[in-house]
Formats: structure tokens, sequence, C-alpha cells
């Protein structure tokens, strides 16, 4: 438990308590303590707030440092592999394609005489 953690416990468990005293004293018609204890007890509860939030900071700030202290990771020992060829419009058919379609053409053409 960090230093702050145990502050801002400490700052919020008083400003309990002193938020339970204001109530007490108020229920019995005493003023002066009531506003005092009240008082007393938003500032502790803004105290406890400012303590948690610097607990956050250190606890980032130390999360970011043990990050920083870690290796980059390692590049592949192999390249990517290549991607796969890409069909474009317009692209010249090589022999044995223009020979696959022509055959495909011919046994699914409605077109052809059957």
């Amino acid at each position: 438990m960090t230093v702050h953690r145990r502050y801002a416990r400490l700052c919020r468990a008083g400003a309990v308590l002193l938020a339970a005293s204001a109530a007490y004293t108020g229920h019995h018609g005493d003023p002066i303590p009531t506003v005092g204890a009240a008082y007393t007890a938003a500032f502790l509860a803004w105290a406890g707030h400012c303590e948690a939030a610097a607990d956050r900071r250190a606890r980032v700030a130390a999360q970011r440092a043990a990050l920083s202290r870690r290796p980059l990771p390692q590049r592949p020992l192999s390249p990517r592999p290549p991607a796969a060829p890409a069909v474009r419009d317009g692209a010249p058919l090589d022999p044995r394609e223009s020979a696959a379609f022509t055959a495909l053409v011919a046994r699914y053409d409605d077109r052809s005489p059957a």
C-alpha cells in the first residue's frame, strides 16, 4: 500500500467520522460544532480525493516505467508471404487460361446448339 493510498483512506475515514459527529451535534441543536465538523469533513473528503488521485498518478507512472524497460518485440525472421496475385480487369490471359475459358464457354453457353 502506497503512502498516498494510506492517506486517502485515513482522510476518508476521518471525513465519515466527522460527518457522523456533525449529524449528532446537529441533532442536539449545537450549530457551531455542527458547522465546524461539517466543514472539516468536507475538507477531509477533498483531501482524500486528492490523495487518491496522487496514488493513481504514481501507479500509472510506475506502470509506464515498467513498460518502457521491456524490450521491443522482435521482427519476424521471415518476411511476409507475397500476396496472392490479383485479378485485374483487362489483363491478357495466358494460353492455358484462354483454353480453359473457351472450354467453359463451349460447355455452359446457352446460345450454343446443344
